[in-house]
């Protein structure tokens, strides 16, 4: 559990219940906003039309499916036996910001099923990380990605999230240089991606990031 995410009743007992039942799972609750309205928790894969989305802003004009099949839990709360956390070898920290859909991944390669529970219900302030280093934050963003499809040798996917975060980064640092003198969240905002810029080109050109 995040440490700005916290349980609001005792509904977690039937989590537990469930978990006795069928150990090989990992479960993920229903979670919410401190104001109690929904909080995306299920996250689809990613994929190289899915980092298009992104890139060229469609996100903000629909929001895709989320898939029956290839998806994964947020990281904000998981529940698993300590079994199959040790299966899965963990968390891999250099996937900081895809730690957790990466750890759902390797889980369904194993036969290990994510489940999506809605009678269990935490709250999570979302975006309190970002907020305190937005160069951190927006840098693991982008080459997280990069990282995991590196990471699972998805070629085609790589390939093509090389050239569209590179857009992604250029088109950000135009869209905030434009916004920067109306709120100093921009101005912030503006010098993430141009760290983001530096830290890109680091991780192609020595196929790593120190930040990991």
């Amino acid at each position: 559990m995040n440490p700005d995410a916290k349980l609001i009743n005792h509904d977690i007992t039937k989590a537990i219940a469930l978990l006795q039942q069928r150990p090989n799972i990992i479960i993920g609750p229903k979670i919410l906003n401190p104001d109690l309205s929904l909080q995306a928790s299920v996250i689809n894969l990613p994929t190289a039309s899915s980092l298009f989305a992104e890139t060229f802003f469609l996100l903000y004009f629909f929001t895709p499916e989320i898939s029956k099949k290839d998806f994964a839990l947020s990281g904000a709360c998981l529940l698993m036996k300590n079994e199959v956390y040790k299966k899965l070898n963990g968390l891999d920290e250099n996937l900081f910001w895809m730690d957790d859909v990466d750890l759902c991944y390797r889980a369904t390669q194993l036969n290990v099923e994510c489940i999506y529970f809605t009678e269990w219900s935490v709250v999570h302030v979302i975006g309190q990380s970002t907020k305190k280093n937005y160069n951190i934050a927006i840098s693991n963003q982008l080459i997280s990605k990069l990282k995991f499809f590196r990471k699972h040798d998805q070629r085609f996917n790589f390939f093509f999230a090389v050239i569209l975060t590179q857009i992604q980064i250029f088109l950000r640092i135009i869209l905030f240089l434009i916004l920067s003198p109306f709120k100093e969240v921009f101005r912030l905002k503006l010098v993430a991606y141009c760290f983001s810029q530096k830290e890109y080109l680091s991780f192609l050109l020595k196929g790593q990031n120190k930040l990991a």
